[in-house]
């Protein structure tokens, strides 16, 4: 929760124009589609490259691909389609309706797909866990998925006055554009240059600086850390600024702990857009934080 936001989060963050630094469910549902089309089209290539298509293992290998990738196409637009409704919810646009029931279709025809791929291919009680839900396949999940968007359509196809759900201003803010917010495109960022301590003592204060590519000004930038005790929350504490440098310390109270140090940096421009540092990366196997142990 430090690093992602949650649908009805984001949501109101972006009505209420307070944008935060974390991972949307937009965010998510572009990382997941994306992984989606590169699965497919690596799938299509090695279909042409294998010498025998029917060899069972590479058939198996096939329709985990297909499904996982089908997977990673439904919960894409179901988070799509869940950041809309709850756009929906709070501002009443009907607009926001239609395009939140878009995406529910197209999730619902992912999810079609996987059926169509995995049955009479896998058994028809697959049992995954312990739970009594977590049995079955997935064709059994599609006369709910089914229910749920016609309840979502027969919404939209209400006057707007008998609707009953939506209120608000009936618009969003000026300085949101709802095609922008959904965009695919991620937005660059400044380079940021920061040099993670060697170590700390314990009990005394620790100094952390950051600083980035010149011609950005950025504010506020704040800095987030806590102990490696993940029962914990972070201390958020904004940093100063000073010649372009932006600087906070922990304090020594703080670090008077058996715990290492861990700690990220959440940069918010004037424009509206935040983000956080060092994040994932683009390749998504970053780790989101900076770690300082005990000298």
């Amino acid at each position: 929760p430090a690093l992602f936001s949650s649908v009805d989060e984001f949501a109101d963050k972006v009505v209420k124009e307070r944008p935060s630094g974390k991972y949307s469910p937009l965010d998510v549902a572009r990382w997941l589609e994306s992984d989606a089309e590169a699965a497919e089209k690596h799938l299509s290539k090695a279909k042409s490259k294998v010498s025998d298509s029917k060899n069972a293992s590479f058939r198996r290998l096939a329709i985990d691909v297909s499904a996982q990738s089908g997977l990673g196409h439904f919960f894409a637009q179901k988070l799509r389609a869940g950041v809309a409704y709850a756009l929906y919810e709070r501002t009443g646009d009907r607009a926001i309706l239609e395009k939140a029931t878009k995406h529910y279709r197209l999730a619902r025809d992912a999810w079609k797909r996987v059926v169509q791929k995995t049955d009479k291919v896998y058994t028809d009680d697959i049992t995954y866990g312990l739970r009594p839900h977590l049995r079955g396949h997935w064709k059994d999940r599609l006369p709910a998925i089914e229910q749920d968007l016609a309840e979502m359509e027969k919404l939209w196809r209400e006057p707007a006055a008998t609707s009953g759900s939506g209120s608000g201003n009936r618009s969003l803010p000026d300085g949101v554009d709802l095609a922008a917010l959904f965009a695919a495109a991620p937005v660059s960022r400044p380079r940021c240059e920061h040099l993670p301590a060697a170590s700390f003592r314990r009990g005394k204060p620790l100094s952390i600086e950051m600083a980035l590519e010149s011609g950005y000004d950025v504010s506020p930038v704040r800095l987030h850390y806590r102990h490696a005790n993940q029962a914990e929350a972070y201390q958020v504490e904004e940093m100063s600024v000073k010649g372009g440098r932006y600087k906070k310390t922990i304090p020594a109270d703080y670090t008077d702990s058996a715990y290492p140090l861990v700690y990220f940096f959440e940069l918010h421009e004037h424009q509206g857009q935040a983000w956080l540092y060092p994040g994932f990366g683009g390749d998504l196997m970053k780790q989101p934080y900076f770690v300082v142990r005990q000298a």
